[in-house]
């Protein structure tokens, strides 16, 4: 009994149990029929063995192809869909039959398709591939995506399976961390920044202090001074409140004016808005006094100065 391959699988011996003599022509070509069905048989079986094999390998494949998470497509090398898993279904939002048929590139956002084609042929070739994609959802919905493929042979062809996931949430979250570190190196250079600042007006406020008794009867001498103090003042709270940004000082509310807290942060806010726009500072005759920490309430103008600085046309 021989396979397909023409492998023996097994041996049938007939004898003459009386005499041990060879069969007759008339036996030997009834031999030879029987030959002839046992190896049909036997091819039969062996085919029936391996159909079921195949089945058995297909419902596997099938089970693993329908219950990941990941989007599995099966294309041609051209790049038509022949297969597509219900993950894959879901995250295009097309049903089984409209995506089987379908061409790859239809998924695809059209300034990609000469990079997808480009991969399609290096595919096609025998390589793997890993690439961040912008895809496609029904209606032209764009989604930022990771696709591996690489080639395989199903149902006796050569086919390129693909699996395909949505990291669009994924890098927004990564590019929020990327601000974030951003505003955290900013924050910690103004702070060494206004650091060092602090360190230069104190100088200033000693020299001028040291100034004042020999400038003599100068009324013009004298206001110098004042001036040069007063503006070494405004300065040093500048520098508090950049300190107090970097280092995160905790509240310290305590009665404060607010035209005061508008008017020591004028010099933030005019850098802050810019040459591009216009700022009028209209202060009430009549101050209004509250209890609040003054760092945290020139932060709150700061921040509002910038949200209408970005809703500006």
């Amino acid at each position: 009994m021989r396979d397909w391959q023409d492998d023996i699988l097994g041996m049938l011996s007939l004898d003459n149990p009386r005499n041990g003599s060879r069969p007759d022509d008339s036996t030997y070509r009834l031999l030879e029929d029987v030959d002839l069905y046992i190896n049909v048989i036997a091819k039969i079986a062996e085919n029936r063995f391996w159909s079921l094999r195949v089945s058995e390998s297909e419902a596997a494949y099938r089970g693993v192809f329908n219950a990941t998470t990941d989007a599995f497509l099966v294309l041609d090398p051209d790049g038509t869909i022949v297969e597509a898993n219900p993950a894959a279904c879901r995250l295009y939002d097309y049903g089984y039959v409209e995506m089987i048929g379908m061409n790859i590139k239809s998924l695809v956002d059209p300034e990609e398709h000469g990079e997808c084609s480009r991969i399609l042929q290096r595919v096609a070739e025998g390589f793997a591939f890993r690439v961040d994609a912008t895809q496609l959802r029904r209606g032209d919905r764009v989604f930022s995506a990771e696709v591996h493929g690489t080639t395989f042979f199903y149902r006796g062809r050569l086919r390129l399976l693909t699996a395909t996931q949505d990291v669009t949430e994924k890098k927004r979250l990564y590019e929020r961390l990327l601000e974030e570190q951003k505003e955290e190196s900013i924050v910690a250079i103004a702070g060494g920044v206004a650091h060092d600042f602090n360190n230069i007006l104190m100088g200033i406020t000693g020299s001028v202090s040291l100034l004042r008794p020999h400038v003599g009867g100068s009324s013009e001498a004298v206001r110098h001074c004042e001036r040069i103090a007063a503006s070494a003042d405004r300065l040093s709270h500048l520098t508090g409140q950049l300190l107090a940004i970097a280092r995160g000082v905790h509240s310290e509310p305590r009665p404060v004016t607010l035209a005061q807290v508008v008017r020591d942060n004028l010099m933030l806010v005019r850098g802050m808005v810019g040459k591009q726009f216009e700022l009028e500072v209209d202060l009430p005759d009549r101050p209004w006094t509250v209890q609040a920490d003054r760092v945290q309430l020139g932060q709150v103008l700061l921040n509002l100065t910038q949200n209408a600085c970005e809703a500006m046309a």
